[in-house]
């Protein structure tokens, strides 16, 4: 008795058992027929899906440890052998066929992201193994693969560090430069960055002398305020800065918040030693602020000469060097890394006996 070669060649299915042919492209299906033969998903878990699309049988799968199984059969349960099929891989994969003995053979596999090329489906296999069955199982398993792709990321963060040296100033931003020596101003310049006295009341001043800034106090009681700000308001880091000491005073700077760090003090008469500026400090408080203002206060001094003692109240924080980070908006190319983890076995032309 012999046998005629039936090939399913899926241009269309069915929904039920010699029901009305469809063509219309669409997941997840539980069973369809073609003919006298049903696809049955026995996945458990479900961790893909069958499909059929554009003509063809899909067995999707995005696990890379669970199979899904599509199980292909006759109506009447009768028996049947498997001579061929056609088949392309999408995505990175293992597919296989599984007997009712338990045997397998793996038509394919490829870790590439896209699926690489179809083996030619060994037919002495298929007679061997796939003969006279009542069944046989496809199984597709997605192979976790990793896509890197390069995104543009906007950031803010600290720029260049600049150095504001004091050589020359304005009275106005971006104005003529000046070396005059002048006292009692109001508001200078140094490129992006501007000095202004806030002192209320004003007992001393903001001056330039000599390449320096002076913040001047004739005042035991009151200070005299400096604040260095960008010209835009953006935020910075004051990294250093160097300073002299003239006439006894205290020093000190203050964050925004009003933490503050006295950066000296001394009671003789012409200000003793500078101490060196701790940058630790300046990095703890003093990163990623809007201003930095600069206080200066003299402490009254007394000098006896016999037949009077002579009292002084002044001194001059002479200020230069400082080094301060302005914060910029930066936009970076970075490698972004993503798991894929999805393969569809597309399967049509199957030809059975």
């Amino acid at each position: 008795m012999t046998s005629s070669l039936t090939t399913l060649a899926l241009d269309t299915y069915s929904t039920t058992y010699d029901g009305e042919k469809v063509s219309q492209n669409k997941h997840d299906l539980s069973t369809i027929w073609v003919g006298d033969y049903k696809f049955v998903d026995i996945s458990d878990p479900d961790t893909g899906g069958l499909s059929w699309y554009s003509n063809k049988l899909e067995i999707q799968s995005r696990s890379a440890t669970n199979w899904t199984k599509v199980r292909l059969s006759r109506e009447d349960g009768e028996k049947f052998d498997l001579k061929d099929f056609t088949y392309q891989p999408e995505g990175a994969h293992t597919y296989k066929i599984v007997n009712p003995s338990g045997d397998e053979y793996v038509v394919n596999t490829d870790s590439s992201e896209w699926g690489g090329m179809e083996d030619e489906v060994n037919t002495n296999t298929l007679e061997d193994k796939f003969s006279d069955i009542s069944y046989v199982d496809f199984y597709s398993r997605a192979i976790t693969v990793s896509q890197e792709s390069t995104e543009s990321v906007d950031s803010f963060g600290p720029g260049t560090e600049t150095t504001i040296d004091l050589d020359t100033y304005s009275t106005s931003y971006a104005g003529n430069d000046l070396t005059n020596n002048t006292h009692n101003l109001s508001t200078i310049w140094d490129g992006d960055y501007k000095f202004e006295d806030i002192s209320d009341p004003d007992t001393g001043g903001l001056t330039w002398w000599g390449k320096k800034i002076e913040v001047q106090s004739r005042s035991a009681t009151n200070w005299t305020k400096v604040r260095l700000s960008r010209e835009d308001g953006g935020n910075f880091d004051l990294k250093d800065f160097t300073y002299r000491s003239e006439g006894a005073h205290t020093y000190k700077i203050v964050n925004p918040s009003g933490d503050e760090y006295v950066v000296n003090t001394d009671s003789s008469e012409w200000g003793g030693m500078e101490e060196e500026v701790n940058t630790n400090t300046l990095e703890d408080k003093f990163s990623d602020i809007t201003y930095v203002d600069f206080y200066s206060r003299a402490i009254t001094t007394y000098e006896d000469f016999g037949d009077f003692i002579d009292t002084r109240t002044e001194t001059k924080w002479h200020v230069d060097n400082i080094k301060v980070t302005g914060y910029e908006n930066f936009s970076e190319d970075i490698i972004v890394s993503q798991d894929r983890t999805e393969t569809k076995w597309h399967v049509d032309n199957i030809e059975l006996n």
